[in-house]
């Protein structure tokens, strides 16, 4: 008998790491208690009606710029599904909670750490780079909070993460192109920003010909990359079937919005939609400025959450994939990745700034297994010694868990305190029914507040209070929560006396549900000619306070 076959210290290291990080990480996650913002609420509120048989429509919206026409609405109006259906995995072992929702993730986050290993084959054969490459992105700043709520953060950077290193080299078959076309329906599923896709898959064919050019190789092979493009198409048709069969439409018009606003608070405005024809009202120095802001803003928060130490080393490893190409195995490899975080940064920088520096750190997890493997490749070649490399790997490592770890204390606290906000709210309504109306509320966070409470809710317009009277009346809503600053104009628009909720800055005025009540006279049933008026509009939001 030959002897028992040793396992390599690589792996068991790798091992125990993964169990110690994820224990760790689910024990932060048992502490959440909130669903976070808005997108992450969406996802959850979804799998959990999905997984009780109540389908993609959902008793709240967060919008009114999705032509909300009454309750329950579509739940894929702007957002894509994926994340949900990807939260559905473990619904028949442990549900569709929060914690289930950590428990995918985790799961994804182990994926995002292999993609790195394998992106550092790419650059060289040596393994302990790629066991290097792994633990940095195991144990990345971000994978320390982004779990805390099921946001498409880690699905998104996983898929987008594993396609990044199938296109790397263009030279794989059918198999390898048929994987990267699976990524991208999954991705295109999950985010609407996963056109890009075809970018990196573009330079992807670049690389393939400049090597057959080279090399004169015949075959199918070099042109697997070219019929992967010609396919990727067919890979978007089945979020577009989706709309299809859930909308009416192929297309949610999520992209037609996102192109015209031009703040984030236009998401609740009543009675208008931005367009083209809004943007001359902004005026072209403020449009160019906005860009200007955008870029400085999303570079600032990439440094912020996404971990500056492992940064600055993946950097170090680009300009050394720059000023020595031979170095390494593959240098091209890189260049697909570049290819698409250019073409997302100028997307949501200079074409939709007006989500950019919301929607771009969402989609920048996609590079988390390319800075990984930048990282050790960094490590591997700058440092003097193997104990040096080691010692940079353990600050690395520290960094990142330490880093990572102080961001997931601030989101846990400031999720509980929105979540005491979104309770003690709730109670309030408890105590003041409406006879005759089913509780529906107008409030800020409708998408937070169903999720924590259950109660159907509706965005309250940003517009001023014009609109959020008009948008009480049309959708006859039972109680109006605003800020207390707005409580005397709203009581002379809709009448009623208002109640403050204990702690908060927030009260809530009960709407009379008896014909001609909640309209005494001075709320026109006529749409204000203000709330068509971009420019008008957007002076509600900068004259009134609570809009600032």
């Amino acid at each position: 008998m030959g002897s028992p076959r040793r396992i390599d210290t690589r792996v068991l290291l790798c091992a125990v790491a993964t169990i110690i990080v994820v224990a760790a990480r689910l024990a932060l996650a048992s502490r959440s208690e909130y669903c976070g913002v808005t997108d992450s609420c969406v996802y959850l509120a979804l799998a959990q009606s999905l997984a009780s048989g109540g389908g993609h429509d959902l008793p709240f919206a967060w919008t009114w710029l999705t032509s909300v026409t009454a309750l329950p609405h579509p739940a894929i109006d702007y957002w894509r599904p994926g994340t949900a259906y990807f939260l559905l995995a473990v619904a028949p072992f442990i549900g569709v909670t929060l914690f289930s929702g950590a428990v995918v993730q985790e799961v994804l986050s182990i994926g995002i750490a292999l993609a790195a290993a394998a992106m550092a084959r790419q650059f060289t054969p040596e393994r302990t780079v790629a066991t290097a490459a792994y633990l940095i992105g195991l144990t990345l700043s971000p994978l320390w909070w982004a779990h805390l709520t099921p946001d498409s953060m880690i699905l998104y950077g996983c898929l987008v993460g594993w396609f990044l290193v199938l296109v790397a080299d263009p030279g794989g078959g059918p198999g390898r192109m048929t994987l990267v076309l699976l990524l991208v329906a999954a991705a295109t599923l999950t985010r609407n920003d996963a056109v890009l896709l075809g970018v990196p898959l573009a330079v992807s064919i670049v690389i393939a010909v400049h090597r057959l050019r080279r090399s004169g190789e015949t075959g199918w092979r070099p042109f697997s990359p070219l019929l992967a493009l010609a396919l990727f198409p067919l890979a978007l048709l089945p979020a577009h079937l989706l709309n299809a069969a859930f909308l009416g439409n192929a297309d949610s018009g999520s992209l037609k919005i996102a192109l015209f606003v031009t703040d984030l608070r236009q998401f609740q405005w009543y009675g208008h939609t931005p367009g083209i024809d809004g943007l001359p009202a902004e005026g072209w120095g403020r449009l160019l400025a906005l860009r200007a802001e955008a870029v400085a803003v999303t570079a600032v928060r990439i440094m912020r959450h996404f971990d500056q130490v492992a940064t600055f080393a993946a950097a170090a490893g680009a300009v050394l994939l720059l000023i020595r190409p031979g170095c390494v195995r593959n240098p091209a490899a890189l260049m697909p990745a570049a290819g698409f975080v250019l073409a997302a940064f100028a997307a949501y920088t200079l074409v939709m700034p007006g989500i950019g520096t919301h929607a771009f750190l969402r989609t920048y997890f996609g590079l988390l297994p390319v800075l990984a493997a930048l990282a050790a490749l960094a490590l591997w070649h700058f440092a003097p010694s193997p104990r040096a490399a080691t010692a940079g790997l353990m600050l690395i490592l520290l960094f990142s868990t330490v880093d990572g770890l102080s961001h997931a204390r601030r989101l846990l606290a400031e999720n509980a305190g929105a979540r005491d906000r979104m309770v003690t709210v709730a109670s309030v309504l408890e105590g003041m029914p409406v006879p005759g109306r089913p509780v529906r509320v107008l409030i800020d966070d409708p998408a937070q507040f169903h999720v924590t409470t259950g109660v159907p809710a509706l965005p309250l317009p940003s517009n001023g209070v014009p609109a959020v009277a008009r948008a009480a009346l049309d959708h006859r809503v039972s109680h109006v929560v605003a800020p207390r600053a707005l409580g005397p104009d709203l009581m002379r628009a809709l009448g009623g006396a208002a109640v403050e909720v204990p702690g908060t800055d927030l009260m809530v005025l009960p709407l009379d549900p008896q014909p001609g009540g909640g309209n005494p006279g001075n709320v026109s049933r006529e749409t204000p000619a203000a709330l068509n008026d971009a420019s008008a509009a957007r002076r509600v939001m900068q004259t009134t306070s609570i809009y600032r």
